[in-house]
C-alpha cells in the first residue's frame, strides 16, 4: 500500500473511531424538579462580534428560559430578527463559558455534559444522544427572519448544582461556516421582570409546539392570541411576520 493509501486508511479508521466514541457516549439524563419560578434571559448586544456582509448592526433578539409546569426540562422561547442576508442558515448553541467583554471566542465549546463531541451531527430522533447545548442540532437552525420558536428541552437544567445548568453560561449564533457571529450571556431575571410564558401544545416527544399570534411590548413581555383552530406542527411553529406585526 502506498503512502496515499495508508493516509486514506488512517483517516477512515480515525473517522470510525470518532463515530463509535460518539455513539458510545451515555445518553443525557432528563432533568426533573426544575424550579418553577426561575427565569433566565440572554439578549443579544447592539454590536455583532463578527461583522458579516449584509448585516446592519447586529441580529436582534433573545432566548428566555423557564421551567414548564411539570418541572421536567426547560421551556425555551427563542426570538431573532435582522439576520444577515447571506451566510445562513445560522446554527446556535449554548456554550460552556460566558462571553467575557462580548468576546464570543471566550465562550469555549458547546455545553457537552456527556463528552459526546461535535461529530457525528445530532440525531433528531434521539435527542438524548446529542450535546445538551446543541440547540439548533436538536430543534433546527435559524432560517427565517424573524425567527420565532418555542420548545421544551428535557436535558438542560435550572438547578445550579447540575452539570447541565446553563444560567452561568452563554449562547452563540454562528454563520453556516461556523464563524461566531454574535453571543449573549444568560442573566437571572429579577422578581419584578415578567417573563415570556406562552401556552402550547405538547407533542409526543415532549416538545412544546406553539400556534400563536404575538405582539411583544418589550423584549420580555408578549401579548398572545393562540389560534386553536389550527393543528400544531411536528416540532415547532414559526410565526410569520405578516401575522405578528413585529417582535422587537
Amino acid at each position: 500500500m502506498g503512502r496515499r493509501g495508508m493516509r486514506l486508511a488512517a483517516a477512515v479508521v480515525a473517522l470510525a473511531a470518532a463515530v463509535n466514541l460518539a455513539n458510545a457516549a451515555d445518553p443525557a439524563p432528563e432533568i426533573k424538579d426544575n424550579p418553577l419560578h426561575v427565569v433566565y434571559t440572554a439578549t443579544l448586544p447592539e454590536d455583532a462580534f463578527f461583522h458579516a456582509p449584509q448585516l446592519d448592526g447586529n441580529m436582534r433578539g433573545f432566548i428566555s428560559a423557564a421551567a414548564p409546569p411539570d418541572g421536567v426540562g426547560v421551556r425555551f422561547t427563542v426570538r431573532f430578527q435582522n439576520l444577515p442576508k447571506t451566510g445562513g442558515p445560522f446554527p446556535y448553541h449554548i456554550h460552556v463559558n460566558k462571553a467575557s467583554g462580548g468576546n464570543c471566542t471566550a465562550t469555549g465549546g458547546h455545553l457537552d455534559t456527556m463528552k459526546r463531541g461535535d461529530k457525528p451531527p445530532c440525531d433528531v430522533n434521539n435527542l438524548a444522544s446529542c450535546q445538551v447545548g446543541d440547540m439548533s442540532g436538536k430543534y433546527g437552525t435559524i432560517s427565517s427572519d424573524p425567527f420565532v420558536v418555542e420548545y421544551v428541552d428535557k436535558f438542560l437544567s435550572l438547578k445550579e448544582s447540575d452539570a447541565a445548568f446553563f444560567g452561568n453560561r452563554s449562547f452563540v449564533v454562528h454563520l453556516a461556516n461556523s464563524t461566531r457571529l454574535t453571543c449573549a450571556d444568560f442573566v437571572k431575571n429579577g422578581p419584578d421582570i415578567p417573563s415570556v410564558s406562552l401556552p402550547g401544545f405538547r407533542a409526543d416527544d415532549g416538545d412544546i409546539v406553539q400556534h400563536a399570534v404575538c405582539v411583544c411590548v418589550c423584549v420580555c413581555v408578549c401579548v398572545c392570541d393562540r389560534d386553536d383552530d389550527k393543528q400544531p406542527p411536528d416540532i415547532v411553529d414559526k410565526v410569520s411576520s405578516s401575522r405578528h406585526g413585529g417582535f422587537f
